[in-house]
């Protein structure tokens, strides 16, 4: 279904600027598209302005409302992008459908000045009007906006690829710049779009060829440059600042001056789609059973039903041990990741946000590991990273391996249960340090357990074959119960991020697992 060409036509008859060809073009596109009809119904409900009738009505009582080339008496909007001062209010009268015109508010929008690109898990709205129905390539008016859930990515035709997440609130102002009132972005413009332009309540931001991420509030505003340059300019300060790659600098209301500031490119979502790099090409190479990459699935288009708000943790291998997310309705599970796409962000118990992978196979041989890279904002009492673990000494002895942080000291920790059901753990002994990625793993060849944090080995036990009674199912960032619930003793949640998760039914080498730290 082409929505873009649906706009235009939309806008046209909206000006009474159709002629009979396009209003013919338009009633076809209209009752040949289930996609098209349902848009529009969607965009009437989000509003509240259509009897349940609508939704029941035949396609011809709909497009009596197109006429002529012409709106009926009054000019609306019939668009899937936007509605207008006008809807239509349908009521069944003995076996035919009654439509007329009521008049509502509309948002204040203008041209098409970008149009959506990559997205996922997305809750948009006009800010001074209802929520909307996003759809792969459609026009984004100029407007204000407010995303309340998911990433989205804003396309121009000049190049310049801008990737907002939520919450934020911004408007787009024309095909060459656009306004963050608060949020966070990231925005790539190659030299086509030289001179494409970030203004924040504090600052604008010129684009010179570059990337860069911006963060907007009330109080300040921060401008973080990953390639080429920019100049940053302020009310206050006659001299525009030109910041330069991996330099950042935050503007503050009081006084409207630069400062400079540490630069974190860790804190910006700068691509949806998860790059290739040497590192995925390693972990593929050492054939793992399982390989969750934390990609978010474009578009969110898994059911409610197999996943809480269609939100997948994915299996890159072929096996496809998939996994569902569970995060409060609004909260974007995604962060940048380790290797430049993205990565699962936790938010300890505050954010209940954590993985469920049911299912999943024990191993069987004795011999396992499971490696992942993971990033600490905090370190909550027994953080889970992986954890295959339900034991509750009143009711069972189950779980084969519990991988964290331990307990109070927050210092990297692995315990099993060994081929007697009896626990062996070990420990690194020092706090795992916060706000730094690190690559973690353990391993276990049938008769010693292991413990590595970047590439090196911190601790080893002996221990005899691994128990394979418990649950069959894994936690990320949580540690769960039986009912894959996370336990409400220990619940566990992990607060920060963790990517690219890999589980081997086999031992690594100390070699193998120094190479994924290169």
């Amino acid at each position: 279904m082409n929505f873009v060409r649906l706009d235009e036509l939309c806008e046209r008859w909206r000006d009474g600027r159709l002629d009979d060809a396009q209003t013919r073009e338009l009633n076809d596109l209209l009752r040949s598209s289930h996609e098209a009809r349902e848009q529009f119904r969607a965009q009437a409900r989000f509003h509240g302005l259509v009897h349940s009738a609508v939704a029941a009505a035949s396609v011809e009582h709909a497009m009596t409302v197109v006429s002529g080339g012409r709106p009926l008496r009054r000019r609306i909007i019939f668009s899937p992008l936007r509605l207008a001062a006008v809807a239509l209010l349908a009521v069944a009268i003995g076996a035919g459908v009654v439509v007329w015109q009521m008049s509502i508010p509309s948002p204040t929008i203008g041209p098409v000045v970008a149009h959506l690109g990559d997205h996922s898990g997305v809750r948009l709205a006009y800010q001074d009007g209802g929520p909307l129905v996003t759809q792969g390539g459609q026009g984004l008016h100029a407007a204000a906006y407010a995303l309340d859930a998911g990433i989205l990515q804003l396309v121009y035709a000049n190049g310049a690829k801008v990737l907002v997440q939520a919450p934020a609130r911004f408007s787009l102002i024309d095909t060459r710049s656009l306004r963050l009132q608060s949020g966070r972005l990231t925005a790539r413009a190659p030299e086509s779009a030289s001179g494409f332009t970030v203004e924040t309540p504090t600052a604008q931001v010129v684009d010179l060829g570059t990337e860069f991420g911006v963060t907007a509030g009330d109080n300040a505003s921060e401008v973080h440059v990953f390639e080429g340059e920019v100049l940053v300019k302020t009310a206050n300060e006659p001299d525009p600042l030109l910041l330069r790659e991996h330099r950042a600098s935050r503007i503050d209301q009081a006084t409207g001056t630069p400062t400079g500031v540490d630069y974190r490119p860790n804190g910006f979502v700068r691509s949806l789609s998860e790059p290739a790099s040497d590192l995925i090409t390693r972990v593929r190479q050492l054939n793992p059973l399982a390989f969750y990459r934390m990609a978010p699935d474009a578009d969110a288009t898994v059911t409610p039903a197999s996943a809480p708000h269609g939100l997948v943790l994915r299996d890159d291998r072929p096996a496809g041990y998939d996994g569902v997310i569970h995060a409060p309705v609004g909260r974007v599970p995604w962060a940048a990741g380790f290797t430049g796409g993205m990565a699962l962000s936790l938010g300890g118990g505050e954010a209940r946000t954590y993985g469920v992978i049911p299912g999943f196979p024990k191993a069987t041989n004795g011999m396992l590991t499971v490696c992942a890279w993971i990033y600490a904002d905090r370190r909550p009492r027994w953080a889970s990273i992986v954890k295959n673990w339900a034991k509750d000494a009143r009711k069972n002895n189950g779980g084969q391996f519990h991988f964290g942080l331990y307990k109070d000291d927050g210092d990297l920790e692995i315990h099993v249960h060994d081929a007697d059901g009896q626990e062996v753990g070990v420990r690194e002994n020092q706090p795992l340090p916060l706000d730094q990625w690190h690559v973690v793993a353990f391993t276990h060849d049938g008769t010693t357990l292991r413990l590595y944090r970047n590439g090196i080995e911190v601790a080893s036990s002996p221990c005899k074959g691994l128990w394979d009674f418990g649950p069959q199912a894994l936690g990320v960032g949580v540690k769960l119960r039986d009912e894959l619930n996370p336990d409400i003793r220990n619940t566990g949640y992990w607060d920060g991020r963790i990517d690219n998760v890999a589980i081997f039914h086999r031992a690594l080498s100390a070699a193998e697992i120094a190479s994924l730290s290169e």
